[in-house]
């Protein structure tokens, strides 16, 4: 299933077979995080491993490798073997220095920050945040420096008096040098590595220098380092196959004119004077911080977990296992690594691929993926943008939202729950196994795709003209908030095909009340299977046992069988008298759903149209219980009929007070009688914990009587 191997860095970012996942974040490591890895790789320390997923493509018959996991360290390590000047880029935020610091205080912070993380142990700093030197993004604003004119000796680079410091190797000291000659070569947009090499303007063709030596895409003649790199490569082979020394100015400055043509001779003799006056502290020094870089990343090693034949349920165990301080993956962005997941769609449209593009920009902050070129992985990871009225089941518009206000974790869970739905929909079962299979299904295309979004939002916009469900979403209340994602699915996944045999059954005709009817029995039945605990725990096989089901003897124009109404009286009684559920004590999660439930069997709309998130109440505070002799106190305190439904903020308002201690604010009182159905007249009663079996019997008549007749009237035809 899988194989270790050491490679060596350079080998590692420049095997150009690897493939890098859709889902893969962009570059989001602090300067901090990227220098610590290079002073790790100075000190020859190891980095950690990374994973590769290794699959056979079935039509190109060749083997891909996907870099599930080590995203941030190549990235990082590929900027050091082609431009080293970043260095000096990530050296000022983690040092705090600025590009007009003297060499003096760099080389003292050097030494200093080098100490503290060659000797750092997280172990002691574990309750002192700030002894854990966390970056420090408020670090002094650059200063504009133009040091290229002042002429230094390169080997005064190196300070003169003895290092105190016993953490400086040959490789920290380099890195020392490197930096140093960053920045004391600086000019405008370029720091020393790439500055000294910059000619453009003593040559013809100004616009073949820009072509092959400035940064594409910048309009402030930033130089490239990974092409300056190139270009010394060139330069090398030139010499080598003419036996030339590449340390010799007379070769380089010929190999430009070679190349690129100076304008005249005296601009060639200007260049040669001037700017290769300083050759060997200058550009040959440059081109040995370039030889060691690359020979400090060709002598490091890092360990590379090969994956094979592996179902995405293994590799993402694999990962947590290797990774368990890094960022968790789901099942769902481990396939995004998988070859049939990579095939291209074609035809999308600009809605669909505008969904794409924002899912990969502003939630996956992932800037590399072309997404002119979108895959079948794109579909089931898109669906939550493409859903429409569906915040009834899911938060949907919540992730459909910037990803700064929802966090990379329910990102990764709107991906997983497109799976999931399609997974359910198509082969009837929701495991990780099944994600795999999905990608060979017949119907996992854009043309199937875009019918189910479209019947799916049609029938989710019916439902939420109906009567129980307007009451629902007036609470903002999610389905899957109350009963679990599983249960939820199911739901959405039965009730897709319950519409589909009504003929997608418009108001007004008898198809369309059966429908309404068995949605009710459907959401009933399955809130008694969750109090009853059934959907406990992973849920997937009974998911897929429910859905086979419901398929197989489903039909059209007929009433689904209701939970019988004596057996829905006995469970109330049970939580009401003794405060258990099958003789097992509450939970006050088993006690929302039932809240909900009977607040939308009743119609009671929450009438707040400014706030209205449904914030769940407790009648007799809760500091009374827990103060309290009672007998079974928590079983009484969040039994049914002490909860009720409260918006968010005439709930912060009452916040734990009792009733008799609110009497004065006739906003929250008449919120109090309007949505927990307690008269004026009993606050006082209600405001003693004494009186809690008057409250039981006083909301337990209300209850049990939505609970038969008015429950007998949504489920009847």
């Amino acid at each position: 299933m899988f194989q270790i191997e050491p490679k060596t860095l350079k080998d590692y970012v420049t095997d150009e077979s690897i493939k890098m996942p859709r889902f893969q974040r962009s570059e989001v490591w602090k300067e901090k995080q990227q220098f610590d890895l290079m002073l790790s790789i100075c000190k020859q320390y190891p980095i950690g491993s990374v994973i590769l997923c290794c699959e056979n493509n079935k039509k190109s018959k060749m083997t891909e490798k996907w870099l599930i996991d080590g995203r941030q360290r190549y990235s990082t390590i590929k900027k050091i073997l082609e431009s080293p000047d970043s260095l000096w880029i990530w050296a000022k935020k983690a040092l705090k220095v600025k590009d007009t610091t003297t060499d003096d205080d760099i080389f003292d912070k050097y030494n200093t920050y080098l100490d503290v993380y060659t000797n750092y142990d997280k172990t002691e700093h574990e309750d002192d945040p700030e002894s854990a030197r966390e970056i420090d993004d408020s670090a002094d604003v650059e200063e504009e420096s133009d040091n290229n004119e002042e002429r230094v000796n390169g080997n005064n680079l190196q300070k003169d008096n003895d290092i105190k410091s016993n953490s400086l190797n040959d490789n920290t000291r380099h890195l020392l040098d490197l930096l140093l000659f960053c920045k004391r070569y600086k000019k405008a947009n370029n720091y020393g590595l790439t500055q000294v090499f910059d000619f453009g303007n003593y040559i013809k063709r100004g616009d073949r220098f820009s072509r092959n030596f400035i940064v594409v895409g910048d309009t402030n003649n930033k130089l490239s380092g990974e092409k300056i790199r190139n270009f010394l490569n060139s330069y090398k082979a030139d010499c080598r196959s003419q036996n030339k020394d590449y340390k010799q100015k007379e070769n380089f400055l010929n190999f430009i004119d070679d190349g690129y043509e100076f304008k005249d001779e005296k601009m060639k003799e200007k260049y040669a004077n001037s700017v290769l006056g300083y050759w060997e502290e200058h550009q040959l020094k440059a081109i040995e911080f370039f030889e060691w870089a690359e020979a400090l990343l060709s002598n490091s090693y890092i360990g590379v977990i090969s994956v094979s034949n592996a179902s995405a349920a293994d590799e993402q165990k694999i990962f947590s296992l290797v990774n368990s301080n890094g960022t968790p993956l789901n099942a769902a962005q481990i396939l995004s690594a998988k070859p049939a997941w990579n095939e291209p769609i074609y035809n999308l449209g600009t809605s669909r691929q505008n969904s794409i593009r924002f899912v990969y920009k502003e939630h996956l902050n992932n800037d590399d993926v072309d997404l002119d070129n979108c895959v079948k992985w794109d579909l089931p990871a898109c669906l939550f943008m493409e859903i429409k009225n569906g915040d009834i089941l899911f938060p949907f518009s919540l992730y459909q939202d910037d990803q700064s206000k929802i966090g990379t974790t329910k990102i990764g869970k709107a991906i997983t729950l497109g799976f999931k739905i399609l997974s359910g929909l198509y082969l009837g079962k929701v495991t990780k196994d099944a994600y795999d299979e999905l990608s060979n299904n017949e119907h996992m295309n854009n043309s199937d795709f875009s019918d189910f979004v479209i019947t799916l939002n049609e029938m989710l916009s019916k439902i939420g003209g109906m009567t129980y469900f307007q009451t629902l979403h007036s609470w903002k209340l999610m389905i899957s908030s109350l009963i679990g994602e599983n249960a939820t699915v199911y739901f959405m996944l039965a009730a897709y095909h319950m519409y589909l045999e009504s003929g997608r059954a418009n108001a007004g005709t008898k198809a369309y009340r059966i429908f309404e009817k068995n949605l009710f029995i459907l959401l009933d039945n399955i809130i008694i299977d969750y109090i009853h605990s059934d959907w406990k725990g992973s849920s997937d096989s009974l998911l897929a046992s429910k859905l086979k089901t419901l398929k197989a003897t489903y039909k059209s124009n007929e009433i689904l069988k209701a939970y019988p109404t004596d057996e829905w009286l006995k469970v109330i009684d049970e939580i009401m008298g003794y405060g258990t559920i099958l003789g097992k004590d509450i939970k006050f999660d088993l006690i929302k759903p039932l809240i909900a439930h009977y607040y939308c069997i009743k119609g009671k709309k929450c009438s707040v149209t400014y706030d209205y998130i449904a914030e769940f109440d407790h009648i007799i505070p809760q500091k009374l219980f827990n103060s309290s002799g009672l007998e079974r106190k928590e079983a009484k305190r969040d039994s049914i009929y002490n909860i009720g439904l409260l918006p968010k903020s005439t709930n912060a308002s009452k916040n734990d007070r009792t009733l008799n201690e609110i009497t004065g604010n006739d906003a929250l009182v008449n919120a109090v009688v309007e949505y927990e159905e307690i008269e004026r007249s009993k606050f006082e009663e209600f405001s003693s914990i004494s009186n809690w079996e008057k409250l039981r019997k006083y909301r337990g008549s209300k209850i049990k009587e939505a609970f038969s007749k008015t429950r007998e009237e949504f489920i009847k035809f």
